[in-house]
């Protein structure tokens, strides 16, 4: 634990004093370090696995009904975020670069066709093939900014 932060309380966005967290992470700042790796590993093989559920899912014979597609893609994306995070820390072990390529351009390919119907989607899309480009220096197809009027104004494919 950081010696500097030991005793200064967390803060909200108002900075008043965060309750409730602050003991969760006194409980965790008392956990043996494997430990704590070996949650971190569950919690990185389970963005994995979240993230691929959905493969596949045009070969199903029958329409899938999914109640918030919306709602599911932004998982998506924010385990994207996640697993792109742990690659760039001293976890980096624990996320190849391989897999998290290959991760980024699917989940960049599933949200990307709801954006003409999400602004919100058209902005994770734009944040993900960011991440990517940091991540593989590639740039993906039809890449966009969801700031510029081109965008704004046009429903992106």
């Amino acid at each position: 634990m950081d010696p500097q932060r030991k005793n200064k309380p967390l803060l909200n966005a108002q900075g008043q004093r965060r309750t409730g967290v602050e003991p969760l992470f006194k409980l965790i700042g008392q956990l043996p370090e494997q430990s704590i790796k070996d949650a971190a590993k569950i919690c990185v093989e389970s963005a994995m696995s979240s993230t691929v559920a959905f493969d596949n899912i045009a070969t199903f014979p029958n329409r899938l009904i999914i109640t918030n597609i919306f709602g599911t893609a932004h998982a998506q994306f924010g385990n994207m975020l996640v697993l792109a995070a742990t690659y760039r820390s001293f976890l980096h072990h624990l996320v190849s670069k391989e897999k998290l390529e290959r991760l980024l351009e699917r989940t960049i390919m599933f949200c990307r066709r709801l954006t003409p119907m999400s602004a919100a989607l058209r902005i994770d899309v734009s944040i993900l093939e960011r991440t990517a480009k940091i991540i593989t220096g590639n740039i993906f197809n039809d890449e966009f900014d969801p700031r510029s009027t081109a965008t704004s104004f046009n429903a992106h494919p």
